[in-house]
């Protein structure tokens, strides 16, 4: 059983090495967003959450 055992673990890395590799070599995609209306923020808003 621990032979089989080794066997599908290594398997499974394996393939998931390849999904990896495989996404690793493509271009990247970058989706932009629909022009919309920015978020208005009060202009003395300083970020802070109490």
């Amino acid at each position: 059983m621990a032979l089989k055992d080794l066997y599908q673990g290594g398997r499974a890395i394996t393939k998931a090495l390849g999904v990896t590799l495989k996404h690793l070599f493509q271009p990247p995609v970058t989706v932009e967003s629909p022009d919309r209306e920015p978020i208005m923020v009060y202009p003395r808003f300083r970020g802070r959450h109490y």
